[in-house]
């Protein structure tokens, strides 16, 4: 079950929303590992060096750490003339006003993901 799921469900309790959070989560992290393709490491693992507590030695080159941050908002409204909605939305919030009186449940969460970003080796001039 989704998160999205969990939250049309109206009986939401911070158990199921945290369980399905984080599954989605990294799952959507062990994808992209397998996904990517392109020199992207997600979610490195750390290991002791001489480098900076967000750099890691790989293929020869010293890679920086990025954290890449997320403010999710899963939001499920139902409005008094029956019409439901939902919705995820990314660092920020809509509302619709209307005539109808309108029940808003917002869950929010906010995660950060460690990744080493492509790098373009600098070639050394002779």
């Amino acid at each position: 079950m989704s998160a999205l799921q969990i939250a049309k469900n109206r009986k939401m309790d911070l158990k199921e929303f945290v369980k399905t959070a984080l599954s989605d989560i990294t799952c959507a992290i062990s994808e992209m590992q397998q996904t990517l393709q392109n020199g992207a490491v997600i979610n490195p693992a750390k290991q002791r060096s001489d480098y900076g507590d967000n750099e890691v030695l790989l293929n020869g080159n010293v890679c920086r750490i990025e954290r890449i941050n997320f403010d999710v908002a899963v939001m499920a409204s139902e409005r008094d003339n029956g019409s439901a909605k939902i919705g995820v939305n990314v660092i920020g919030f809509k509302a619709e006003v209307g005539k109808d009186d309108t029940q808003q449940n917002v869950s929010r969460i906010t995660f950060s993901i460690p990744v080493i970003l492509p790098v373009m080796p600098i070639k050394k001039k002779d």
